[in-house]
């Protein structure tokens, strides 16, 4: 008999959204826990009505509490999780009931691959990796009011940590003011948790990301730089974002000098990567040195041929062609 998995959700006012989310998971696991922060709509009728166990649980300005309260109510050997947005389409529900039927008996996580929709009218996606099922052990618990970790309690335990070709749909961006919204939410439980842990890199991180995208960006500046300095190795991924909004920064306050110098720190620690390669070449196009922008550009369209900003940046930095036809 395969391991058990229990379906975790915290949800607020979600009767629009969650019906949808539940049929496409709610029959793959062997139960659904519900925890409900405070919803003032039909949202826990709607839970129950796909036969969820729904508890209530006083919002405490902590997604991860939330979440630990869930996992409190598991009974599950295996913990996955969504939210009332996400969506699971057919092909990636078989990939979930074959990997369902697989699960080993010790301590890891397995990360899905989450794309969120941001725009419903031109179609622009970001994806990243989310460890979205992880065995349900008591040492393994949420961390973080906000943008929450488990893959810290899974590796305090020894726990492996292992790729899906699962990908889950995310419809939670594609309103702006309903963006703003969280964006202000998140930045407010991001100072709650620096005031707390001013040193945690991860915090820093977060905070000076949300800071910029609430366009508080001088007041971003701070946070990414010691982010950088902080950061320890093994989160390249996250190190190498912060590289790119440090640039941001500095060119929206335009401080290019600033930029570039951050632009020559990232590629030097990581010379593959073509975000800070493009962002070069545009710092220095901003700088006045048109031709160090065009070997940046020149040098990222070698190493990636279809690269569409690259073409366009380059095109716009060479003059035109005068051409002479002949009869």
């Amino acid at each position: 008999m395969p391991p058990k998995v229990s379906l975790c959700m915290i949800v607020k006012n979600e009767e629009a959204h969650l019906p949808a989310c539940l049929r496409t998971a709610a029959d793959l696991v062997g139960e659904v826990i519900v925890v409900d922060t405070g919803s003032s709509d039909a949202t826990k009728q709607a839970a129950e009505r796909f036969g969820a166990r729904v508890y209530d649980f006083a919002w405490c300005d902590s997604f991860a509490a939330a979440r630990n309260e869930s996992l409190r109510h598991a009974t599950g050997d295996w913990i996955f999780w969504l939210d009332a947005d996400d969506r699971i389409d057919e092909v990636n529900r078989q990939r979930l009931r074959t990997l369902f039927a697989n699960l080993p008996d010790d301590i890891g996580a397995y990360l899905m691959r989450y794309v969120a929709l941001h725009d419903a009218v031109v179609g622009g996606t970001s994806a990243v990796d989310h460890a979205q099922m992880f065995r349900n052990h008591p040492q393994i618990r949420w961390e973080y009011r906000v943008h929450e970790q488990i893959l810290p309690a899974v590796e305090r335990l020894g726990g492996w940590v292992r790729p899906t070709d699962v990908v889950i749909h995310h419809l939670g961006y594609q309103d702006a003011t309903v963006v703003r919204r969280k964006l202000e939410r998140n930045g407010r439980l991001l100072e709650l948790d620096y005031a707390d842990h001013p040193e945690d890199p991860l915090i820093l991180f977060n905070l000076g990301r949300t800071l910029l995208r609430l366009d508080r960006v001088a007041d971003s500046v701070p946070h990414l730089a010691r982010c950088l300095r902080e950061l320890p190795a093994g989160l390249e991924h996250i190190l190498r974002t912060a590289y790119a909004l440090l640039v941001e920064a500095h060119c929206r306050l335009g401080q290019f000098p600033q930029a570039l110098a951050v632009c020559q720190e990232g590629r030097a620690r990581y010379p593959d990567d073509l975000q800070l390669l493009l962002a070069e070449g545009l710092v220095r196009r901003d700088l006045g040195d048109p031709r160090g922008a065009e070997a940046c550009l020149t040098q990222l369209l070698q190493r990636d041929p279809g690269n569409a900003a690259a073409r366009l940046h380059l095109a716009r930095l060479r003059p035109a062609q005068t051409f002479q036809f002949y009869f």
